[in-house]
């Protein structure tokens, strides 16, 4: 996700009528990302999503780090290029 020229992982919750993702954000941790104690969720537009990204995988002890692959499977791709279509024919 693009924040005030941040980029943040994180995982989109849901999506409404208006095509409004609803995610849970990370938070930075030195070179590494964390889930905040307290969930931070945010709606963004589509413009905000900066690129699909695969599921975090923990690290460290005890596991509360995470890293990220930054692959996309192509079933992902493709739900999120059809995302992406419904929203520009809607507007």
């Amino acid at each position: 996700m693009d924040y005030d020229e941040a980029k943040y992982p994180g995982e989109v919750i849901s999506v409404d009528e208006d095509f409004q993702y609803e995610v849970n954000v990370m938070h930075p941790s030195g070179n590494h990302w964390k889930w905040p104690k307290t969930e931070d969720k945010i709606f963004y537009s589509l413009e905000n999503i900066v690129k699909l990204i695969s599921p975090p995988k923990a690290a460290g002890h005890p596991q509360n780090f995470f890293f990220f692959q930054t692959h996309t499977s192509v079933k992902d791709f493709l739900y999120f290029r059809h995302i992406l279509y419904l929203h520009k024919k809607k507007y």
